[in-house]
C-alpha cells in the first residue's frame, strides 16, 4: 500500500483478490530490493516466448464471456482492470501491468492477443516486478 495506489472500486476485498492499482509514479517505488519493473523489451520477450494471452492469464477471475486463461506459463495474471481519472474499468475483463518506461502489458478476455502500449502516467494499473 502506497500513496497513489488503490483497490478496485475502493474496496479492500478487491485488493485481496486482484492486488493494488498503482499510478506510474507509485509503480516506480514498489518493487523490493533486487527486483524492478519490466521494460518494454522485457514485455516483448514475454510476448515472443508465449504468443498467447491465455497462457499468461489466471484460470480464475476472468469473465465467462470470453476464453478462459490456462496459466500455462505460471504467470497468473489476474483481471484487475485499471483506473483513469478516478474511474475504474475492466475488472474481470483485462489485466494491465506497468513497465518502467510507461509501457503497459495488456491482456484481455476476448482474444489471445498480447498488447504492449504506452499509457498516461495518471492511469493506475497492476505491477509485476522481475528479478534483476
Amino acid at each position: 500500500k502506497t500513496d497513489d495506489s488503490w483497490c478496485y472500486n475502493d474496496d479492500e476485498k478487491n485488493c485481496d483478490k486482484y492486488g493494488r492499482l498503482y499510478s506510474f509514479e507509485a509503480a516506480q517505488t514498489v518493487c523490493p530490493a533486487g527486483w524492478r519493473l519490466p521494460t518494454k523489451s522485457d514485455f516483448q520477450t514475454i510476448y515472443g516466448a508465449v504468443g498467447f494471452g491465455s497462457s499468461l492469464r489466471s484460470r480464475d477471475g476472468w469473465t465467462v464471456k470470453g476464453s478462459r486463461g490456462t496459466n500455462y506459463m505460471g504467470f497468473n495474471a489476474m483481471p484487475a482492470g485499471g483506473r483513469e481519472s478516478g474511474d475504474y474499468f475492466d475488472v474481470t475483463y483485462s489485466s494491465y501491468m506497468w513497465g518502467s518506461d510507461k509501457s503497459v502489458l495488456w491482456l484481455r478476455y476476448y482474444d489471445e492477443k498480447i498488447s504492449i502500449e504506452e499509457k498516461d502516467a495518471k492511469n493506475a494499473f497492476s505491477v509485476r516486478c522481475i528479478e534483476e
